[in-house]
């Protein structure tokens, strides 16, 4: 049981292995408001940065599941690295299946939903882990604005169009599931095409030392595809950026300031961190335990609050009705408020 080789080339020299940078992680964790001692499980923990840098900054406790040999030996390594390994432990293991041995106060699964199915699955499965009253964090793409056909979806790396949801609809997917998105965290443009363009270095520098691998023709083949969809989508925003270019196996150049055109800004999808919270809940006398409310599909349909058959565009959730919580309607104010912006993630 192992992840493909071909990821832990791709993504070799990272630590975050999805479109957040260090800082921005920094935020996430203070944004969380972490108290010393918080038993957090991170299910798809990749090389663990998330634990081991919160476990040094806020002592947190916690647990990290991977399926990837290589990723989880890099994770206890960064323990060891930051004097935390006391603090947190790294399991080798199919997150898909995983449920702590005791409740967690924070329950997070960070641009891995795939684990669970989606996030409906992700979310039923981290739930299993998590104290009544505690916190679950998810990270999910979202598309920045609705994509019209299969080829563009395709262009940003993804399936379809139908892989993600728009961002109001991403929420409103939460709170269909019982839960209140009570804080979120955005990636920027910057942050994704760092972590895309990174990939790019690594497979050409495990090329360059790995040439008669049996991997170096699907290497090769992605190496060379790899930028094309960054070339596809026409240039909309001008910046100032540098290209580092490698020869055909040898030669190589310096970095070159000068004009880079923009990633597919328009559609790529982004992860937000998302920290959700069970909607109101009520006690069950029998289990003595605090339980999310949880409303049918046919009974919110009944009353008139079901969803259309189709998803809706973002401009359908811009108002929304009076009988929304409050914290929601700060959310759909900050769209509204940033609806101009070339980016909105953490």
């Amino acid at each position: 049981m192992d992840l493909p080789r071909i990821f832990t080339v791709r993504e070799s020299s990272h630590r975050i292995h999805n479109p957040f940078t260090a800082e921005k992680l920094a935020t996430l964790g203070q944004a969380l408001h972490l108290a010393p001692g918080t038993r957090v499980l991170d299910l798809a923990s990749g090389s663990g940065e998330m634990l081991c840098t919160w476990a040094r900054d806020h002592k947190i406790t916690g647990t990290g599941v991977d399926i990837s040999t290589v990723f989880t030996e890099k994770a206890r390594a960064r323990a060891a690295e930051l004097g935390v390994a006391d603090r947190v432990g790294f399991v080798h293991g199919d997150a898909s299946g995983y449920v702590a041995d005791e409740p967690v106060d924070l329950a997070a699964c960070v641009g891995a939903t795939w684990i669970g199915g989606g996030v409906a699955g992700t979310v039923e499965l981290l739930g299993a882990s998590l104290r009544p009253g505690g916190l679950m964090l998810i990270g999910e793409p979202y598309w920045r604005r609705e994509v019209p056909d299969r080829e563009t979806a395709e262009a940003c790396l993804a399936g379809g169009k139908d892989d993600f949801l728009v961002l109001p609809e991403l929420i409103e997917q939460f709170g269909d599931l019982g839960y209140d998105v009570v804080e979120m965290v955005l990636a920027s443009q910057d942050s994704w095409d760092r972590y895309q363009a990174a990939q790019w270095l690594n497979l050409r520098r495990w090329l360059d030392a790995n040439p008669g691998d049996e991997l170096a023709a699907e290497v090769r083949a992605e190496l060379t595809t790899g930028p094309r969809p960054l070339r596809a989508v026409p240039a909309r925003i001008p910046r100032l950026g540098g290209l580092r270019t490698d020869g055909p196996l040898t030669a190589r150049t310096a970095w070159v300031p000068g004009g880079v055109p923009p990633g597919p800004t328009c559609f790529l999808s982004r992860v937000g961190f998302l920290e959700v919270r069970p909607r109101l809940r009520r006690r069950v006398a029998s289990a003595g335990r605090l339980h999310p409310v949880r409303r049918s599909r046919s009974t919110r349909s009944q009353n008139g609050q079901g969803r259309d058959p189709q998803p809706p565009s973002p401009r359908a959730h811009s108002e929304p009705p009076p009988r929304e919580r409050p914290v929601k309607e700060g959310l759909h104010q900050l769209l509204r408020g940033q609806s101009g912006s070339p980016s909105v993630r953490g």
